[in-house]
This record gives C-alpha cells, sequence and structure tokens, in this order.
C-alpha cells in the first residue's frame, strides 16, 4: 500500500508542475504471478481503493488490473488536495500515526 501512495502522490506533483498524464493510468496486483495473488489480494487492493474514494475500476477483462481514465485521475487528485503528504496517506494504509512514521 505504501508504493500505491507514493504513486499517487508522484501523480499528484505530475498534474501540479503541468505534466500531462496518460489517457488511461492502469495498477496491477499481479494476480496470478506470487504466491499472494490467490489470497486475496486484488479484493483487499480494490477494498483499499473504495477508501480512497479513488475512481479505479477493475478490468473486467485483466484481472488484477485497476484501471482510471485521465479525466477521473486528475479529476480526483484535484478533489483530494493533491498535496496531501506521504505521511498522511500511510497512516490511512498502515492504521499507523503519521507522528510514528
Amino acid at each position: 500500500m505504501t508504493a500505491l501512495h507514493v504513486w499517487i502522490n508522484d501523480l499528484s506533483r505530475e498534474l501540479e508542475s503541468g505534466k500531462d498524464l496518460p489517457p488511461l493510468l492502469g495498477i496491477n496486483t499481479g494476480q496470478g504471478k506470487h504466491k499472494y495473488s490467490d489470497k486475496g489480494l486484488a479484493t483487499v487492493f480494490e477494498s483499499h481503493l473504495k477508501e480512497l474514494n479513488a475512481p479505479f475500476y477493475e478490468a473486467a477483462d485483466n484481472p488484477g488490473w485497476f484501471l482510471v481514465t485521465k479525466p477521473a485521475a486528475i479529476s480526483w487528485l484535484q478533489s483530494r488536495g493533491s498535496t496531501e503528504s506521504i505521511a498522511s496517506l500511510n497512516t490511512l494504509a498502515l492504521g499507523v500515526p503519521a507522528m510514528a512514521l
């Protein structure tokens, strides 16, 4: 989850600096490629994206892939106050107070 939050922070910085995002962004949970893939990682990941109110959706034809269009990603990043720190995002992911990180 930490890598996800770092990636989200990087997307926010790219957007703030005026760089263009690709038309479709995707996250791959590696379903079917490692020992935890059949233990519900995609389900946990999907649940976490919902907690973040992220507009990603699981690709019907590619299990383990979560996709979002550029306009939806931009709207979401702007609505969440893209200046959120990694520490505050990790608090959500890890359940650890930001001061402990």
